[in-house]
């Protein structure tokens, strides 16, 4: 299989510095949406929907929604390797918690299997110390959902980070997930809160008109 590039291929956006866009404080969540498509450059790809608390936009083709926290750094970003829009991510952080989702089209055939063999080789390339975490059991997971999660140390310091792909008609969807975690009940608490952020990522897409 031809190597897999872009977003699908590097994994690790997500523990990676990033730079903050500069928000106004105090404006109402949907006018950041738009201020935030126009300084990432991301008109006719990423669309602003209404909301009053949080940050919230929506990739057009795909349908993929991300909600991001107006307190946090947040970036969208389309990849050059690919045609504009069909390889795109929306990247959030407070410093403690990274959240990153991605939508891919591809141009080849490919299997969750072979989508998240490439992702967990970037994390372990990445972070040659990576543990391997067990996932809980989920018998009612679909087939075409594939998960991995880790123990990394970037900094000198503890991070749980996870990976998840999905594909969803003719796109991969994919959730990068990284907290701080110095201890068991928080690598706990970062497997809990990705698997809700990336339950309603796939419920809200599944909603979304195409």
């Amino acid at each position: 299989m031809r190597r897999i590039c872009g977003a699908l291929a590097i994994g690790v956006l997500a523990l990676a510095p990033l730079s903050a866009h500069g928000q106004q404080p105090g404006a109402p969540a949907d006018s950041r949406a738009s201020e935030l498509i126009a300084q990432s450059s991301a008109e006719g790809v990423f669309e602003a929907q209404p909301s009053d608390q949080v940050i919230v936009v929506r990739h057009a083709r795909s349908g993929l929604v991300c909600r991001l926290d107006p307190d946090n750094r947040n970036r969208l970003i389309i990849f050059p390797q690919a045609a504009r829009g069909e390889d795109v991510a929306c990247d959030s952080t407070d410093g403690t918690e990274s959240v990153t989702l991605y939508a891919t089209r591809l141009s080849f055939e490919v299997t969750p299997q072979q989508l998240i063999e490439g992702a967990v080789t970037a994390i372990r390339e990445r972070f040659p110390d990576a543990r391997e975490l067990p996932l809980a059991d989920a018998p009612d997971s679909p087939p075409l959902v594939q998960s991995a999660q880790f123990m990394v140390t970037r900094d000198g310091a503890p991070y749980y980070t996870r990976v998840t792909v999905a594909l969803v008609g003719p796109w991969v969807i994919k959730l990068r997930y990284t907290l701080a975690a110095p201890d068991a009940d928080a690598a706990q608490r970062g497997e809990a809160a990705s698997n809700r952020i990336w339950n309603a990522t796939l419920s809200e897409l599944a909603q979304q008109p195409l």
